[in-house]
This record gives C-alpha cells, sequence and structure tokens, in this order.
C-alpha cells in the first residue's frame, strides 16, 4: 500500500520526464581537477544516512541503534533535531576515525503532509546569496533548510563540535531523497555564510534543487560533492529536467555517480558522470520508474524502520539532554562529548515506580531471546537475538519442561548488576500451552495474608506445579552464590502465557523467598487474579509494570466484566500502554502511555479494542514469537549434554556451575572409525560458507561484512579468488579460535551460463588419483576445482597461513554450499592424497553426489571427518539422480550425512530434527525418503542465507583502496592476497576507487 502510494503521488509527473532527455574510510579530495570518487567513504555516509530514520531518538542519542553500527561504530551524537511542525529530522556527531563533524538529514517520510508540500513545492525562488545572480532553487527544500528550527540547531551544533574537536575538523553533510536536498544548501551555507573551507557533500537519491545558474555557482563553491543515483530511481529525475530550456528549468549539479545494475554482467557499476550534472549516459539514460531502487542504496535501507510508520520514542532519563520549544519541537544537546545514557533500572518514589524505557528496550531483547530454539546457542549466548543491548549476558540454566512445553533462563547481566528471569510464551502449536491459557477457573492462592485473593488456574499451575519453579529457584541461588555482593536486584521479564508466570515468580521470590529488590516487567500480558489479588501483589512487588501495545488482544483476557469488580478477574498495575497513534491517518507516532495505579485505566488499553494478534507478537520492533511462528524446535548440540541434565519424563536442565564457564566451539572428533557430529560447529561453518556469497571484496577481504559476525568474528582472510572465466569464488583464512585454517567455496550463482554448464556436466570422468581404480567424478565439478585458477590458489593459500602460523594451526576446514560443496569435498580430498595434509575435515551444505559408489567408498576412507548437511526437501542432493538398480555405474553420495528435518505431528507440533545418518551415504531414512522438490530448503541452512545478497544479481565491487592487496591474470581473474599475518587494512590516505 505505500509503494502504490508512491507510484500514485509520482506517477502524475512521469509524463514530464518524456521531454527530459582498503578498505580505510577515505576523505575526498579536491584539486585543480574534479574530485576522487571514494567507494568505501559512500559505503560509510550511506550508513549515517539510514541511521537518522531511526525513530528511537534514546538510541540514536546514545548510536546503540540496529543501524548504528558497521562502518560507523564509535560515533558521538552532538546534537539531534526533530521539527516536530514540519515534521523534519536530522542529527550532527563527530566520527573520530575520520576526524570529522557528520551532519545528516533524513528524507520524506510517507505519511507526512508537509514533506509532500516541501517536496511538491516546485515554484522556483531567487537565492539572494552574495555574488549568485539568477541562482532560483526549489522552494519547499529551501523553506525546508532556511526556515525551521533545522538550520539554527545544526550550525549551533557545528560551532559546538568544533569548539570540543578543534577548528581544523573536517565536515561532512549527507542526507537521502529530501534530506539530500537539505544536505545541499547546509553544505552551501557553511561554505559561503559559515566560512567554513573544508566541507564535503554527499546525498543518495536526491531530487534537483535549483536551475542552470545555481548548479554552476554551487559546483564552483562546493566541490567536493557527490550525488549517488540508483539504477531507475524516480527522485533524481525531479523537478523535471527540459533540455530545450536549460537555463529556466531545474538542473542539477555535478558530480553524479550512477549506481547500476547491469543484469547481463551480474555486476553493479558505479559510473562518475561528466561535469555537467545532466550527463545524458548516466540516470537520465533511463527511466526514472523505480521506488524500491529509491529506497535502498548498496543494500542499506533509507527509509524508517516500518514503511509504513514513522514513530518517535524517547525514555524520560533523557529529559537531561532535552529541550521543547513552545511548538514542540525537540532538541537533544550534549553539552560535552562522550557522555554516556546508562541503562538505568526502575526506581520508586512516593510510592510509585518510574517508568524507564530504555530498561523496557533491554528487557523485550532478553524476553525474545527465550523463544529460541537453539539451546546451545541460547546457553552461550550467541544467538541471533543474544545482542544488543544484552551483550555480555551469561546464562546461568536453561530450563525446559518437555511435559508441559514451557522454556525459561535464568542468568546475569553484570551492566545491570542483576539476575534476568525470563519465561517463555504461548508456542503456538502446544496443546498444553493452549490448556494453561484457557484454564480460566480461579484457585484460592493460599499465600499467606492474602485472603480472597484468587488466580488464574492454568498460569498458577505452570509456574508452581511443574520442573520450572524448584529450577528457577536454584538457579537464582546459585546466581548470588558466583556474584554474590555484585547483585543487586532481580529482574523477572516475560512474554504473553510468560508474562503470567513472570508475576507469579516476581511475587514468590518476595513472600515465599524473602528477596526485597525484586522487579517485574511483562509484555503483553493476560490477567492473572481477581482484585483482590491485584491489590496484594501491587503492594508486594511495587516495582512492576507490564507493557501493553495498542491493540493486543492478549491484555484483554480473562475478561474483565465491569459490574463484578471483585468477582471478575483484574489487572495489577502499573500498566505502560504503547499507543500507535494516526493524525487524519497521515501521520502516526508510537507514544508510551504510563497509566494509572488502578490497573484498569479505562484511558490505556481497555479504551480500545483487542483485536490485534500482529499488537501482540511484537513489542517495540522486537519479535516475541518462535523463530517460525508456525513451528518451535528445539535443538541441542552434543557438547552440551556436560552441561544438561535430564528427568525421567524427559524434562531438561542446562547448568553452569561455576560462573563464566565458556561453551567452546569444538572442532569434529573421531573414533572407531566415525566421526562425532557437532551442532556448534555447522552452524560455525554455515556463517563461513555464507560469507563467501558477499560480493564487495573490501568487505569481505577486511572481514567487515554484513554476514562476517556471530560465530565467525575475529576470522583473518588470507587470500580470496575470484575466476571471472568460470565465475567461481573462494577464500583462505584462519580461524585463531578454531586453530583451523577455513576454505570456503562459493555455490552456484543463479545467471552465470559457466556454473550452470558446470552444474550440468553430468558426465563421469577418470578420478585418477593413485591406488582409487574404478573411481569416477563428476566432469564439471571436477573440472571448476582441478582445471581452473582456483586450485593452485587455494593450495599456495593454505601454504601461506601455515607459514604465518605455523604450529598454532592443528586442523583445515573446508566448507561450501550446492556446487561450492563439491568443490569443498574435491579440495578436501586433494589436500590429504596430493598434498599430504592429515588434520583435513569438510562440512558441505546442501551438496549434490560427485562421484560413483567406488568414489564415495574411496573418500569416505581417505577423509572421514567430512559432514554432507542436508535440509528437508532440498532438491539439490538428489542430483545428480540415484539408480538403485544400478548402484556401481549410478552417482552415489559419501558418508556422512546429517539430515535436517522439519517434523510435524498430528500438524499441532513441529520440531527441527538434526539426524546422523548411517554411514552408506544413500541412507533410505534420510533425505532420500522425501521428494526433493525444494528450492525454497536450498537456499537456506539454519536460517542462514546461502545466496548472494541479491538472489537474481551477483555484484562484484572491489574499492581502490585494497589494490595493494590484489592481482590480476591475463584473463582478469582476481587474487586479493595477504602477505603478512594480522595486516589490517588500515585507514588510507590514498582516494579514488575501483568498480568491477
Amino acid at each position: 500500500m505505500g509503494q502504490r502510494r508512491w507510484v500514485f503521488l509520482l506517477a502524475m509527473f512521469a509524463f514530464l520526464l518524456s521531454f527530459s532527455s582498503g578498505t580505510g574510510v577515505l576523505k575526498l579530495k579536491s584539486d585543480d581537477s574534479p574530485p576522487l570518487y571514494n567507494h568505501t567513504l559512500t559505503m560509510t555516509l550511506v550508513e549515517y544516512a539510514s541511521a537518522v530514520y531511526m525513530s528511537d531518538l534514546s538510541e540514536l542519542f546514545n548510536w546503540t541503534c540496529k543501524r548504528c553500527n558497521g562502518f560507523t561504530k564509535g560515533f558521538e551524537v552532538i546534537e539531534i533535531i526533530f521539527d516536530v511542525e514540519h515534521c523534519l529530522q536530522a542529527y550532527v556527531g563527530v566520527a573520530k576515525d575520520l576526524n570529522a563533524i557528520i551532519i545528516a538529514f533524513r528524507g520524506t517520510q510517507e505519511h507526512s503532509i508537509q514533506n509532500w508540500v516541501s517536496d511538491l513545492f516546485w515554484k522556483q525562488l531567487d537565492l539572494n546569496y552574495p555574488d549568485m545572480s539568477d541562482a532560483m532553487v526549489h522552494h519547499g527544500f529551501y523553506s525546508a533548510y532556511h526556515n525551521t528550527t533545522v538550520r539554527p540547531a545544526v550550525l549551533g551544533a557545528v560551532q559546538r563540535a568544533k569548539k570540543s574537536y578543534g577548528p581544523n575538523i573536517n565536515i561532512m553533510v549527507t542526507g537521502h531523497s529530501m534530506g539530500g536536498a537539505m544536505a545541499t544548501f547546509c553544505g552551501l551555507d557553511l561554505v559561503v555564510n559559515g566560512g567554513e573551507e573544508n566541507v564535503q557533500v554527499m546525498t543518495f537519491g536526491q531530487p534537483r534543487v535549483g536551475n542552470a545558474a545555481f548548479a554552476s555557482y554551487y559546483s564552483l563553491l562546493v566541490p567536493n560533492t557527490f550525488r549517488i543515483t540508483h539504477d531507475h530511481d524516480i527522485v533524481p529525475h525531479l523537478p523535471p529536467y527540459y533540455n530545450h530550456f536549460p537555463q529556466k528549468t531545474y538542473h542539477h549539479f555535478p558530480t553524479e555517480v550512477w549506481l547500476r545494475d547491469v543484469s547481463s554482467l551480474n555486476h553493479s557499476v558505479e559510473k562518475v558522470c561528466d561535469n555537467t550534472g545532466e550527463d545524458p549516459t548516466c540516470s537520465r539514460s533511463v527511466k526514472g520508474n523505480s521506488i524500491s531502487d529509491h529506497l535502498s542504496y548498496f543494500g542499506v535501507e533509507l527509509h524508517c524502520e516500518t514503511w509504513r510508520q514513522c514513530s518517535i520514542v524517547m525514555s524520560h532519563e533523557m529529559d537531561r539532554f532535552s529541550k521543547k520549544d513552545s511548538k514542540g519541537n525537540l532538541i537533544m544537546s550534549r553539552t560535552v562529548p562522550s557522555t554516556n545514557v546508562e541503562v538505568l533500572k526502575l526506581k520508586s518514589y512516593d510510592g510509585r515506580p518510574v517508568y524507564n524505557h530504555t530498561l523496557a528496550l533491554t528487557l523485550v531483547e532478553y524476553t525474545s531471546a527465550v523463544y529460541m530454539s537453539d539451546l546451545a546457542q541460547l546457553f552461550t549466548w550467541t544467538c541471533e537475538r543474544c545482542n544488543g543491548l544484552t551483550k555480555g549476558f551469561q546464562v546461568i540454566e536453561i530450563i525446559v519442561d518437555i511435559e508441559y512445553c514451557l522454556q525459561a533462563y535464568v542468568g546475569v547481566a553484570k551492566d545491570l548488576n542483576a539476575i534476568i528471569i525470563a519465561f517463555r510464551g504461548t508456542q503456538e502449536h502446544s496443546i498444553q500451552n493452549w490448556i494453561s491459557d484457557l484454564f480460566w477457573k480461579q484457585l484460592d492462592l493460599n499465600y499467606p495474608d492474602m485472603p480472597d485473593a484468587m488466580v488464574h488456574h492454568g498460569f498458577y499451575t505452570a509456574y508452581h506445579n511443574t520442573t520450572v519453579r524448584p529450577a528457577v529457584l536454584g538457579a537464582v541461588k546459585l546466581a548470588k552464590k558466583f556474584y554474590g555482593a555484585n547483585i543487586n536486584t532481580i529482574m523477572v521479564t516475560g512474554h504473553s502465557m510468560g508474562g503470567a508466570m513472570a508475576a507469579f515468580c516476581g511475587l514468590d521470590l518476595v513472600v515465599n523467598e524473602g528477596e526485597e529488590n525484586v522487579q517485574v516487567m511483562t509484555f503483553g500480558q493476560p490477567r492473572i487474579g481477581n482484585a483482590d489479588f491485584a491489590s496484594y501483589y501491587s503492594l508486594l512487588v511495587p516495582n512492576t509494570f507490564r507493557i501493553t501495545h495498542d491493540h493486543d488482544i492478549v491484555p484483554h483476557l480473562p475478561p474483565y466484566f465491569y459490574y463484578f469488580p471483585r468477582k471478575t478477574y483484574h489487572h495489577f498495575p502499573t500498566e505502560v500502554w504503547v499507543r500507535d497513534l494516526s493524525v487524519l491517518k497521515l501521520v502516526r507516532f508510537g507514544v508510551e502511555k504510563v497509566c494509572d495505579n488502578t490497573g484498569e485505566d479505562p484511558t490505556c488499553c481497555r479504551s480500545v479494542k483487542g483485536n490485534s494478534i500482529s499488537d501482540h507478537l511484537s513489542y517495540f520492533g522486537v519479535e516475541l514469537h518462535c523463530e517460525t511462528w508456525r513451528q518451535c524446535s528445539i535443538v541441542m548440540s552434543h557438547e552440551m549434554d556436560r552441561f544438561s541434565k535430564k528427568d525421567s519424563k524427559g524434562n531438561l536442565i542446562m547448568s553452569r556451575t561455576v560462573p563464566s564457564t565458556n561453551v567452546e566451539v569444538l572442532k569434529l572428533k573421531s573414533y572407531d572409525g566415525r566421526p562425532v557430529y557437532n551442532h556448534t560447529l555447522a552452524l560455525t561453518l554455515v556463517e563461513y560458507t555464507s560469507a563467501v556469497y558477499m560480493s564487495d571484496l573490501a568487505q569481505l577481504f577486511t572481514w567487515t561484512c554484513e554476514r562476517c559476525n556471530g560465530l565467525t568474528k575475529g576470522f583473518q582472510v588470507i587470500e580470496i579468488i575470484v575466476d571471472i572465466e568460470y565465475c567461481l569464488q573462494a577464500y583462505v583464512g584462519v580461524a585463531k579460535d578454531l586453530n583451523a585454517i577455513i576454505i570456503a567455496f562459493r555455490g552456484t550463482q543463479e545467471h552465470s551460463i559457466q556454473n550452470w554448464i558446470s552444474d550440468l556436466f553430468w558426465k563421469q570422468l577418470d578420478l585418477n588419483y593413485p591406488d582409487m581404480p574404478d573411481a569416477m567424478v563428476h566432469h564439471g565439478f571436477y573440472t571448476a576445482y582441478h582445471n581452473t585458477t582456483v586450485r593452485p590458489a587455494v593450495l599456495g593459500a593454505v601454504k601461506l597461513a601455515k607459514k604465518f602460523y605455523g604450529a598454532n594451526i592443528n586442523t583445515i576446514m573446508v566448507t561450501g554450499h550446492s556446487m561450492g560443496g563439491a568443490m569443498a569435498a574435491f579440495c578436501g580430498l586433494d589436500l590429504v592424497v596430493n598434498e599430504g595434509e592429515e588434520n583435513v575435515q569438510v562440512m558441505t551444505f546442501g551438496q549434490p553426489r560427485i562421484g560413483n559408489a567406488d568414489f564415495a567408498s574411496y573418500y569416505s576412507l581417505l577423509v572421514p571427518n567430512t559432514f554432507r548437511i542436508t535440509h528437508d526437501h532440498d532438491i539439490v542432493p538428489h542430483l545428480p539422480p540415484y539408480f538403485y538398480y544400478f548402484p556401481r555405474k549410478t552417482y552415489h553420495h559419501f558418508p556422512t550425512e546429517v539430515w535436517v528435518r522439519d517434523l510435524s505431528v498430528l500438524k499441532l507440533v513441529r520440531f527441527g530434527v538434526e539426524k546422523v545418518c548411517d554411514n552408506t551415504g544413500e541412507d533410505p531414512t534420510c533425505c532420500r525418503s522425501v521428494m526433493g522438490r525444494s528450492i525454497s530448503d536450498h537456499l537456506t541452512y539454519f536460517g542462514v542465507d546461502l545466496m548472494c545478497e541479491s538472489w537474481r544479481q551477483c555484484n562484484i565491487v572491489m574499492s581502490n583502496e585494497v589494490e595493494r592487496y590484489s592481482r590480476k591474470d591475463s584473463k582478469g581473474n582476481i587474487f586479493m592476497s595477504r602477505t603478512v599475518p594480522s595486516t589490517e587494512t588500515k585507514t588510507l590516505s590514498k582516494t579514488g576507487v575501483s568498480s568491477l
């Protein structure tokens, strides 16, 4: 719907266009010639331009938002400006690594009438800057910068930053869409009126902002300017350029850099255009008709988190940094550098707790993590939800009650000096959970001194009459024993039914365990008792907040009957209602209202109908459900057995007996000729396999790509190989935590004819390895590894790595996906047979068959530490076909297969099961037991994408500053090699970029 509105509003102007024809972060330099374009600086500034769209001003101010990372880490915000009257947002701060002040302006907010008025106010206005006669500019964009609170606030923040960091600091201005137009006016203003010299401007998807005279003056005054445009992005074509009226029409200033998607080459080409500003061979050479090209540059999203809603959120503890004018315009300002805004705990005064927005954002992350199914990742706090504000958390105990389908964990957050207890909510397909939810009959609580207190039978039982309560209380004592005086508080949280259990746990800790500093915060919690219970609860556990979200249905259940207040269910205080407000259906805000102390404030969530499931499953943009809502899998690797114990009913408890015990990522070990499957190692290697699909070689070489994190942090790339002739990619590097060399091969690129030829060249070829008679292999895959530049480059890099790291390297691990898995298998065998390596381990994902039964037999003897991971109905492991009646002549898999199966029981409960198959390689009870017909199962393993960033396009990008690591042969094949260990690609003084 959002994009349709864009198309509707902009299509009316489309007909007018027919009349118009290393990675160091480097700074732009200007000589007498045009400025040099810097790809790496562009990748940095696009992240700053993306961050200004963030709605949580607390996170933005502290630079802890989800977009505040990558190249922008360590950024110091000086001032945030939010002009409510004109719906504008900008920030000013200091990037110490660039020695620069960064100014970023937000673009158009889709539902803002004010922004659309600014966008469409195309009437030209005299600029009236000194010595700029005939310069005319866009009325709306000029006013948005000059005639609002934005300009004085920005200029004041710049002066304050220069005072703190010195007068010689550079200034870089950026923005997207309308924000790019404002960035242009800001850059010119700083030069002309502010007397600044070192001003650089880079915008993304910017519209035209003035006539040809303005463009001419601008290019002279602010020469270090680049306008990045993306393929068919519609906005740079507006307002239209009329070729026959060049002096009277709108006209772009230089220098444009056109990011073109060339489908025939599967490359993204960055073309630095001419100095006219209207190069007919750049974006003007195509129709500007794409909204999606406008909303994404270099794979970075340039719009609000939720495209149809741009909420503004700010916590109370930010008040000391904030001021508002009479119109509600907000400025958050830092008066001295490096002031930290801490995550504060709830404090009470006059009997009522103080709501803390930042703590809510922290606890909602803990609540989300308890839904994770991989217990190894949860226990080691390496899961995909175990980051953000919860980094450094130490899990003490995980409890999984199989009988009642419950899950909880206990751990220590050292930054909060608190024990955290989190309970999982309802699992959609669990009959046990639904029985607990719907067992509304009230039960006498029978707690001391709490007469007439009645509670929900199902929720009470789920906490008190299962394995959960004794395990949680035991873990709390264990944590206090470990951390003693360092623990000030116990914080209990949960969502949905987990919120109900959290409430009972908090009360239990106070009443029965004598704990004093207990704080409870729940999300989307149902009612759990009558009015008497609510009254007692609020007295005993006053530091409690129930967060509710707009029309979330669950807080309305069980129903509250107004005419029977003592006999009905009744919420305890304090509710915080997160309301999505709309004004004329055009502007939407997220408002957090702290409700009254009755627990049933009629002006909060009870004022609306509770009819939304989606509002229940997301709080503050954090998902509160299992990874796949229709599937909640439980996975645990073997190496976790030493931390685990089960009772006779199968209930599982994973416990840490001493603090800071590290659960290591173990390597594959063999006994009696068969390897032991290691789930955690599989999760690590699938990340390495995913990274080889990355197209930005500079990011891959420096291990800063978006997939270069998680379990692979700290990896050192030794060499990247890109064989252009055969369209192949691989890398070799060292994982110091594993004491291993990692070799990863990329799989099939969808649009590569060369790859498809390799895939489909099924004719078998004699292997001709010593002592391997009758071994036949797949011609295409064998050739892809042995008869290209890949093999010599990989073997050379392995020798280089061993030379660098010597005795520290115990193992060589080879991995790959799809065709890359086939190449990995050949590489592993090659290392053993021809290179004499002993400790070689191979793990592939979605690998096809690569040889006959004789080959499979020899392979399993020579490279026993091999696992082929297959996923449910993945089609590729079924190819080339296995013909049962011709076992010696057909293709045949080698062992050991591990089949990741999605199982359903009566269509109610679904589990993810990893089955280690037999040693035949063709176990009929594993992936061969199902039809291989799924592409989606092939493209994702363990939730990790195994494909190029854009499945229909795999671009190769390399910046100039990594050229000293690169070499090309006569056919254009690329080798990026590190000649000494631990060489960091530093911030270089060199300029320029090379785009492939």
